[in-house]
């Protein structure tokens, strides 16, 4: 009799889970039945040179473009380095190098990467924008039953949250949505920890803000802790809860001190605090708030009739008619008034920080915890969580036939504004190979790339190819004046921003970092004495810079040939045989983590030209190496053993 009643019990509790299971497979349908691949591939294949000359077809939805030209090569490569044995934290491929592992939009530490070690990349990535919308479903419901909130009721709130505005909107990133999945498991763990004061769930609170900050958007975590602050707010025994609740908080942070280091190190010596964002970009602007109920009420970028201010991503306080009509309802129940209270102030929080109010101009003008360089309505993520809980109290409220028709109407609504928005592409087209690519990857030695008026930025990483320019939202500073410089012909020049663009492709510079090969449109004018044409396929041409310099050079003799070069992300080394004491200067970038050695012996690394690498080589024949190991990743790996071994140590203490 207890055999059946415990199967019937892991048979109810499984349930559930297959429902979330299957709805997500719903939403996916394109993925999971027609094997395409959730990533806007075709604004590569069919926008721009010398892709466009092979493969045709419309942009289905131009606004996701940051998901292939930025997030998909900064993973993808994170990956392929952790393949090959090597840890993820040097980007060789742009900006003449930069901090990778410090981007922490590149999340190699993320609680999804592990699929990709267990198939292909496409398909791995698929998984992981599914992934994220299975745990905030999945999430959400396990909070909301702690709430003691029914089943259907449970299910249906984390469908809200699973698909509503803000991780719809951000899915295809593959960063901001499984960032904000952790969100209802730190705050099932909090109130759990204040409730029940067990040290396995103060252990886990841990895990689930590590896993939150690992997952590659940690502004999110500011957004998390402001809701951790509410709910200790309604409960009694306030100073002792705040302590406990931090320290498995500070815990958390330690865990993930592996990756935050390097972050704030590349922060503080990054162009972005030059970069603050425009004003007009910050905040919702209070039109936004009827695209709440109405995603399309301004057009859209799928459809090519967009009209509104900003642009459809930040229509990500979206909720629908539906689900508004149970949030009026929800907010009139009385039943578990305190959940009521909290998502309420929850809700007022995220509208404070989202508008252009005077808190959020304060916190925007004073610069606290980086502000100024963030768009602060990524708030709207608590506005979603407020949401998807009351709605999920109103749905309780409502009889059997009330609710098939609401359920009816939000899942229209839902899986209607996610389907619109979202793109899926074949995954022999994402960055497929081209006949002008094949040609740069059969060229011998080392070089960079340019291409102007033809290939966007960060576009040739995939390949493995490198070029001067990049886009990143925060590299390093040195990088962005350099190319400011060589654009404006001015030592006086305004650093690039997050957009690293060199269009002075003529300047001396140029030469000077490498740059060996121009990808161009066929009718591009140059100068013959300086370019010429080594290969032409269709509407684009290859030009060679008879000019261009070694990537490695002795500065008393630039033209003699430095060998025996290995090339790494992490690790470089010449063969260098010179006739005096000479100059080595690698035109990579200085970055605090380089370390130099000549016959295996540390020697100092100088900087040359403000940006660049060099080292003094005495006479003969040396061997010349340099290493990135930062202190900031070191230190920070410490600091997570540590953080890891003191949760072990509080599990087994008695107290």
């Amino acid at each position: 009799m207890r055999t059946s009643k415990l199967k019937f019990s892991q048979s109810s509790n499984l349930i559930p889970i297959l429902t979330i299971l299957g709805i997500t497979v719903i939403f996916f349908w394109k993925f999971f039945f027609k094997g395409l691949i959730p990533i806007p591939a075709d604004i590569v294949t069919n926008t721009y040179l010398p892709w466009r000359s092979h493969y045709f077809g419309p942009v289905q939805n131009p606004i996701l473009s940051d998901a292939i030209s930025f997030t998909y090569p900064m993973r993808t490569l994170a990956v392929d380095i952790m393949q090959q044995g090597q840890l993820p934290l040097w980007n060789p491929y742009i900006l003449m190098g930069t901090p990778l592992l410090a981007n922490l939009q590149s999340a190699p530490f993320s609680p999804t990467i592990f699929l990709y070690f267990l198939t292909d990349t496409a398909t791995a990535w698929g998984l992981q924008v599914v992934a994220q919308h299975f745990l905030a479903m999945l999430f959400m419901y396990v909070l909301l039953r702690y709430w003691k909130i029914g089943k259907s009721a449970s299910l249906l709130g984390g469908l809200i949250y699973a698909f509503a505005g803000f991780n719809t909107i951000w899915s295809q990133w593959n960063i901001h949505t499984l960032t904000a999945a952790f969100l209802p498991i730190i705050i099932y763990f909090a109130e759990k920890l204040i409730e029940e004061k067990k040290k396995i769930t103060g252990v886990f609170l841990s895990v689930s803000i590590a896993a939150q900050l690992l997952s590659g958007y940690p502004q999110l975590f500011i957004y998390t802790a402001a809701a951790i602050v509410i709910l200790l707010i309604g409960k009694t025994n306030k100073i002792i809860n705040f302590i406990n609740i931090s320290k498995f908080v500070l815990l958390g942070i330690g865990l993930s001190t592996i990756q935050l280091l390097p972050g704030l190190e590349l922060i503080l010596n990054s162009q972005r605090a030059s970069e603050p964002i425009p004003f007009k970009w910050v905040f919702l602007p209070f039109a936004k708030t009827i695209t709440f109920l109405i995603a399309d009420f301004f057009g859209s970028h799928s459809a090519g009739n967009y009209w509104g201010p900003q642009n459809y991503t930040s229509n990500t306080g979206f909720i629908g008619i539906g689900v508004f009509i149970l949030l009026i309802v929800g907010l009139k129940t009385k039943i578990n008034s305190k959940v009521i209270v909290f998502s309420k102030l929850v809700l007022i929080a995220a509208i404070l920080l989202s508008f252009a109010t005077p808190i959020s101009i304060l916190l925007y003008k004073v610069n606290i915890l980086g502000f100024a360089a963030a768009t602060a309505h990524r708030a709207l993520i608590l506005f979603i969580f407020a949401v998807s809980i009351i709605a999920s109290f109103g749905f309780e409220h409502l009889g059997k036939k009330r609710r098939v028709v609401l359920l009816s109407i939000i899942s229209f609504e839902l899986f209607f504004f996610a389907n619109n928005f979202w793109a899926f592409s074949k995954s022999e087209l994402i960055y497929p190979p081209t006949p002008i690519h094949k040609f740069l990857q059969e060229q011998d030695g080392l070089f960079r790339i340019l291409s102007p008026d033809t290939i966007p930025l960060n576009l040739n990483m995939p390949y493995k190819l490198s070029s001067p320019e990049g886009y990143d939202a925060v590299y390093p500073k040195t990088t962005a004046k350099l190319l400011g410089v060589i654009n404006n012909n001015s030592f006086d020049a305004k650093p690039q921003d997050r957009y690293g663009a060199l269009t002075n492709e003529t300047s001396p510079t140029v030469d000077f970092i490498n740059v060996k090969y121009l990808i161009t449109r066929g009718d591009y004018i140059f100068d013959d004495n300086k370019h010429s044409v080594v290969f032409k396929d269709k509407e684009t041409q290859i030009l060679k810079n008879k000019n261009a310099l070694q990537r490695a050079f002795l500065e008393r003799s630039p033209d003699q040939l430095v060998k025996g070069e290995v090339y790494l992300p992490n690790f470089v080394s010449f063969i260098v045989s010179t006739q005096s004491v000479d100059t080595l200067v690698l035109t990579d970038t200085y970055y605090p983590g380089w370390k130099a050695y000549i016959d295996n012996k540390p020697v100092s690394i100088t900087r040359f030209k403000d940006n660049f690498r060099a080292v003094e080589v005495p006479e003969g024949k040396h061997e010349v190496k340099f290493l990135y190991m930062p202190n900031s990743f070191v230190v920070g790996a410490i600091f997570t053993v540590l953080s890891a071994a003191s949760l072990v140590y509080i599990l087994k203490s008695k107290s």
